[in-house]
């Protein structure tokens, strides 16, 4: 610090010398004032430092004296340690001498007196414990004396025996003798402490009497390694009384209770009776010899006479039970008694007086050919048997089984007798045998054991392992000894049919392979496995057996090679008839053909090609002549035919009375398939399209992408008047649909114009996963169609939809009901291939079916179709759904159709229901489920003969189609006119949805007359743009809609409520009353299904009892779906109505307006 100031202080001087002509004194002063505050810091400071420094050399003088004083006291206890360890090893040493010395002052003289006295019996006992170790181990035959007064010297002197005269040790062979004797009253003694032990022992009375009871009761601890526990008592009792000494030691109290029990074990009758049965019982079978034989009868003590005798008498009764049990036993000793119980049995001179009868008798008690005989022969012959599958390798050894079968229902009463009654009884059921190691328990089965020869025999039999005639003999020889026995041979393993002569496979053969069965057989597609009563799991089973290995597959083999003779020569007969058949169907048609479309389809064509549209005629029009009302066409390649394509169809229409529905659908259909947009459907100038056919042209205009076709009715003069293609092309553009979002004139195909129909999808999809069939039914125009479609594209696997309204000239006019149902198969397979192909563009799709579509083909092409898509996908086969729309206009035929129209739905369900049903068809890897879409129609009611006899809505589950709730009706209407900024007001849309009761397509229309009030063109255009629609607009629409031919009309009187259907009955009866009740309903579709089902010709096959109760049925059901379909009003119970009433609306107006009128 002084360093630094004087730096500080020369550094002034220099700084004021320097040359700075501008610096005052006063910074120098400031810094000088500065420094000297420093300076006055720094000597307090130092001074500080002083006093501190005083202050640290007068503690250190302090503590250098404690520190000297605390190293002397160190040194001090050093020593005094030192002192005290040399104190402490010269007592260790002399304590290892066996003396206490050097302990000092530390340790007071009485403890010092303690001490030695404990090193001195430390040291006795130490010398006692090493002659005890020369005793034991025979260097010494003297046992050491130990005396003094410490413990251990106390309990040593004990231990050796110095009282008693005996090593306290050798009591344990005694006690363990009295335990084995009487357990439960040694444990008594025991719990009371050792003095109550040493008083037993000490006593010189007799043994108590508890002790003398249990000790002649039963035992039934198990023999453990030295035999029975009186027998092992006894051996403990015995040793005690040699290593003790007692025989010189007459006055030892120890030996006097030993010498006790070795009376009581044997001098006591009944405890050396069960101690020689014990004996026997517990001797090994494979150690019975002569010599142990002999030891169970002999030096057995008789007090008299008769006790004696009778005693000996149950002492062989057990012996003979052992050596009976050990020959039952002994798989490889031989099958005679006798002779097997004379090798173990002692020899006359080594036997006394007494015991050389019972020996005999143990040998000569079983007699040759008596019944214990025969059925130990029959057991040992068991136990040996060799078989081949179900074949004996040596039938003359099955002797003795079948020997001891026939006689088995005689009784005997030996023991042995029914012994070997059990054990052959068992083994003959298959079960290996245990047998048992005491007289108390019988032979049972040993369920842990291998499996016996009979169990494999009985197996292989179950299992028809053989062949022909050796297995035949075989089995009846088995079948004959369980028939002895009380076995049924009509059930398993045998199987003999009801004569019990032969095996019923070939019972059953015998009964299949004449024509006559196999035809039946054909009828029912029965195959030849079921024929012979074989299970499907056995079917399989044999397919992979080759031929001559499994005698019920052989008989199999036989009967399908059988049944293909048979079926050769049947397909060969057959085949000349179809041919001949076809031939001259084919000729009748296509005579009829030419004569109906020659002339007129040859004029078509010349008025064609003058417009500039070549036609040619199809080319297989003479291999099938319905092709002779067509012409494929070529548009001109002009612009304005371009948004058109490139071809063309024409189809001559024959009917000259009307155009109906069938017309339109078969010409919309062979445009289709001739990938066209438009055909023409030419008829004669005297018909007139129907409503159907109308409905029918809207509704193939409407469809989305490919599948729109533009069907335009042309007649003929009309065709003649035309002079140049624009007349036609004018005809088309004036057809074509343009719509709005409300106008639907088809079924929906897009997901985004379902509305309040997810449960009916998710219960559908169900149903289709399932492989279910399905009918969805309810009112024309309610979206059953739009339902199975979307069910159809939801379905992960293919599917295919078919309008079986476009089969109506097949149906109709078909020659046989089959030609309608091959085109209605055929189009399902080819549009359920194109769907498999558009969802697994990868897979290999199998080739459609070239032939007849008969189930087995069917199922065939199927199962194919299911691996390829499964393949594909790379996950387990999809599930496939098939769609067969329009039922009820499959049905709606003439009156003189109606039959054929039945005939062929029932082929349809049938060959169907055949092919999913097949064993080789897919439901053993995907499933196939089919959809039946059908308006309520009495025929859905008419029993089939396919089916049992049942109705279509008999035979599956139904679901009804109902209209819109409210809430889901005015989402749809508000969700589709948002698409175009069309808004509707409450009032307004409350009033339409009221108006049309929530039925879609009667909403839509009211929407779409809306629309038309602003601009007609525009809304048929869609082309508004942004509006709102109030409650005059809506209420005018409903007006409009009301009035005569408008669509809305149109559809309530033609399709929804069409007069001469169930349900339009139903409903004009409902405007017309207002309410009526469920029974008259039901009278008036009842009048209606009866008349329907007298046409279809049912009369002849059904009593008019079953003909009025199915019209009640149908009837009956036909109203509560009615009501299911939200139109009608419930009265009463709404659980159980009584009455229904048609609300409301534009059908109620509309239904009262035509009733009048």
């Amino acid at each position: 610090m002084k360093v630094a100031l004087l730096a500080l202080l020369l550094a002034a001087p220099l700084a004021v010398a320097a040359p700075d002509g501008g610096v005052s004194c006063v910074e120098v002063e400031q810094r000088l004032a500065t420094t000297q505050r420093t300076l006055a810091s720094c000597n307090e400071t130092a001074k500080n430092a002083s006093v501190a420094r005083d202050r640290c050399q007068a503690e250190l003088a302090e503590t250098g004296d404690k520190l000297e004083s605390s190293t002397s006291s160190v040194q001090a206890c050093v020593a005094q340690k030192e002192q005290q360890c040399q104190e402490a090893a010269v007592m260790a040493a002399s304590m290892l001498q066996g003396s206490v010395r050097g302990i000092g002052s530390c340790v007071p003289q009485n403890t010092q007196e303690q001490l030695q006295t404990l090193l001195n019996g430390w040291f006795s006992v130490s010398r006692s414990l090493a002659q005890l170790d020369e005793y034991a181990t025979g260097a010494s035959d003297l046992l050491p004396r130990a005396g003094g007064p410490t413990e251990a010297e106390r309990h040593l002197n004990r231990l050796l025996g110095a009282r008693a005269g005996t090593p306290l040790w050798n009591r344990r062979l005694l006690i363990e003798a009295f335990k084995l004797t009487a357990p439960s009253t040694w444990g008594r003694l025991k719990a009371q402490g050792s003095n109550a032990i040493d008083t037993f022992f000490d006593s010189r009375g007799p043994l108590p009497e508890s002790f003398i009871t249990e000790a002649n009761g039963e035992h039934p601890d198990p023999a453990g390694p030295a035999g029975p526990p009186l027998s092992a008592a006894l051996k403990l009792t015995v040793s005690y009384l040699q290593i003790a000494n007692c025989d010189t030691r007459a006055d030892s109290k120890e030996c006097g209770r030993a010498r006790q029990l070795v009376e009581l074990l044997d001098n006591t009758g009944p405890l050396i009776i069960r101690r020689r049965v014990d004996e026997m019982w517990s001797t090994p079978c494979n150690a019975v010899s002569p010599d142990t034989v002999r030891a169970w009868l002999q030096d057995f003590p008789v007090s008299g006479k008769e006790k004696g005798q009778a005693a000996l008498a149950e002492l062989s009764a057990a012996a003979r039970s052992k050596l009976f049990h050990c020959y039952l036993g002994d798989r490889e000793g031989d099958a005679s008694y006798r002779t097997w119980a004379a090798a173990r049995l002692p020899q006359p001179g080594a036997l006394d007086a007494r015991t050389l009868p019972l020996v005999d008798d143990f040998g000569k008690f079983v007699r040759e050919g008596d019944g214990v005989d025969r059925c130990g022969r029959a057991v040992r012959a068991m136990q040996r048997l060799e078989s081949h599958g179900c074949s004996i390798d040596h039938p003359e050894s099955f002797a003795a089984i079948t020997t001891w079968s026939h006689q088995a229902s005689t009784p005997e009463g030996a023991p042995q007798w029914q012994t070997c009654q059990r054990a052959a009884t068992l083994l003959w059921s298959g079960a290996a045998v245990i047998i048992p190691e005491s007289p108390a328990e019988q032979i049972r089965p040993d369920p842990e054991a291998a499996t016996t020869p009979i169990a494999s025999l009985r197996t292989a039999c179950d299992e028809r392992h053989g062949t022909d005639t050796r297995f035949e003999q075989s089995l009846l020889l088995l079948a004959s000894v369980a028939q002895d026995l009380g076995e049924p041979v009509s059930a398993s393993p045998w199987r003999l049919d009801v004569t019990g002569t032969q095996p019923l496979e070939k019972a059953r053969f015998e009964e299949a392979e004449p024509y006559t069965a196999w035809a039946r057989a054909v009828i029912s597609q029965e195959p030849a496995c079921e024929a012979l009563g074989l299970s499907s799991t056995r079917c399989d089973a044999c397919r992979e057996q080759a031929p001559g290995t499994r005698y019920d597959c052989d008989v199999n083999y036989d009967l399908e090679a059988s049944w293909k003779k048979h079926k050769r020569l049947s397909i060969a007969v057959a085949v000349i008839a179809v041919v001949l058949i076809v031939a001259l169907v084919w000729l009748r048609r296509l005579r009829r053909a030419q004569k109906l479309f020659g002339a007129p389809m040859q004029t078509i064509r010349e008025s064609l090609d003058a417009l500039g549209l070549k036609g040619t005629p199809d080319g297989w029009r003479y291999l099938f002549p319905a092709r002779h009302d067509m012409l494929s066409l070529e548009l001109p390649k002009t612009p304005a035919w371009e948004r058109w394509g490139t071809d063309a169809v024409a189809v001559l229409a024959p009917n000259t009375n009307s155009l109906r529905e069938a017309d339109v659908n078969h010409a919309a259909t062979i445009a289709q398939a001739e990938d066209a947009k438009v055909v023409f459907l030419l008829h004669p100038d005297s018909a007139s399209p129907d409503l159907g056919a109308v409905r029918a042209t809207l509704d193939w205009a409407a469809r989305g992408g490919t599948r729109a076709v533009q069907v335009l009715p042309l007649a003929l003069s009309r065709l003649a008047w035309a002079t140049r293609d624009e007349d036609l092309l004018d005809l088309v553009e004036a057809t074509t649909l343009r719509g709005n979002p409300f106008e639907v004139r088809g079924p929906v195909r897009s997901s985004s114009q379902f509305w309040n129909r997810e449960r009916l999808v998710a219960g559908l999809l169900t149903e289709s996963r399932s492989g279910n069939w399905t009918v969805v039914t309810g009112l024309r125009r309610f979206g059953k169609s739009s339902l199975a479609l979307e069910v159809a594209r939801r379905t992960p696997g293919p599917s295919a939809y078919v309008d079986l309204a476009g089969f109506h000239h097949e149906v109709s006019y078909g020659e046989t009901p089959a030609v309608a149902v091959e085109a209605i198969l055929r189009t399902l397979v080819t549009r359920l291939a194109d769907s498999a192909a558009t969802r697994y563009p990868a897979a290999t799709i199998p080739a459609l079916p070239t032939g007849a579509l008969d189930a087995p083909t069917l199922a065939n092409w199927l199962r194919a179709l299911s691996t390829a898509c499964g393949t594909s996908s790379g996950s387990s086969p999809p599930p496939m759904l098939l769609v067969l729309d329009e039922v009820e206009q499959l049905l709606s035929a003439p009156p003189e159709k109606l039959g054929r129209a039945l005939d062929v739905m029932a082929t349809l369900t049938g060959r169907l229901r055949s092919a999913l049903a097949d064993p080789s068809s897919p439901h053993a890897s995907s499933t196939v489920s089919v959809m039946l879409c059908a308006a309520l129609h009495p025929l859905l009611w008419a029993p089939l003969s396919t089916l049992g006899g049942q109705s279509i809505m008999g035979a599956f589950p139904s679901i009804c189609v109902p209209a819109l709730d409210d809430d889901a009706a005015h989402a749809m209407m508000r969700g589709l006119g948002a698409r175009q900024g069309i808004r509707f007001e409450d009032d307004a849309l409350m009033a339409l949805v009221k108006a049309s009761q929530g039925v879609p397509l009667l909403l839509r229309r009211l929407g779409t007359s809306v629309l038309e009030l602003f601009d007609a063109d525009r809304a048929r255009q869609g082309a508004l743009g942004a509006m709102r629609i109030g409650i005059e607009g809506a209420t005018e629409a409903i007006r409009r809609e009301e009035r005569g031919g408008s669509p809305l009309r149109v559809w309530v009187e033609s399709e929804i409520a069409q007069a001469d259907t169930s349900a339009g009955v139903l409903l004009r009866a409902l405007a017309k009353e207002g309410r009526m009740s469920i029974e008259a309903l039901a009278r008036l579709v009842e009048t209606q299904v009866m008349e329907r089902f007298t046409a279809t010709g049912l009369t002849a096959h059904l009593a008019p009892a079953e003909l009025k109760r199915r019209a009640q049925e149908a009837a009956m059901v036909m109203v509560r779906l009615l009501a299911e379909s939200r139109l009608l009003e419930a009265h009463g119970d709404h659980t159980a109505p009584e009455a229904y009433s048609l609300p409301d609306g534009v059908l109620r107006r509309i239904l009262s307006e035509a009733k009048k009128s």
